[in-house]
């Protein structure tokens, strides 16, 4: 039946979302600890991630459209929730429960690591104002020697 497979596709996609938590906070991780190498791989994995549940969420609303048609529905979850019998309305509101409270959690991750790197951007302008406001020493003639920040040499 339809729903069934909407059910499978919701916990798919509850798992893809799992993984990509996983990967967001490790990616929280390497960023805290500079630590690029990594970085680079877990951006890697998290694009990998996010092109499977692009898959998922394009069958997902394959199937949402087909099931809402042969309910002539409107093409919503809810909908189709308030539309259908149990025992399936209990698993597909429990699965779209658990579904929406991880996509918050990636939400708030996500906005965590924002932040993170507004604030690491932040302290690397402050670090080059410093650097900038800094007096040179020039030799005779005129040029900062070698060896000073910012000499033009650079």
């Amino acid at each position: 039946m339809k729903i069934e497979s909407l059910i499978n596709i919701l916990s798919e996609e509850f798992s893809g979302f799992e993984g990509l938590i996983a990967v967001l906070r490790d990616k929280r991780d390497a960023i805290e600890k500079s630590d690029v190498q990594r970085l680079r791989k877990l951006l890697e994995k998290e694009k990998e991630n996010l092109n499977y549940l692009d898959e998922l969420e394009k069958k997902r609303i394959d199937v949402v459209e087909s099931v809402s048609k042969s309910l002539s529905i409107k093409p919503t979850i809810f909908d189709i929730i308030n539309a259908i019998d149990e025992p399936y309305r209990h698993d597909l509101a429990m699965v779209v429960a658990k579904l929406t409270n991880l996509v918050n959690e990636v939400s708030l991750v996500n906005l965590g690591i924002q932040r993170m790197i507004i604030y690491r951007l932040e302290e690397f302008d402050f670090i080059m104002d410093i650097f900038k406001g800094q007096d040179k020493t020039y030799d005779q003639t005129g040029h900062v020697p070698d060896g000073i920040i910012f000499n033009g040499r650079a």
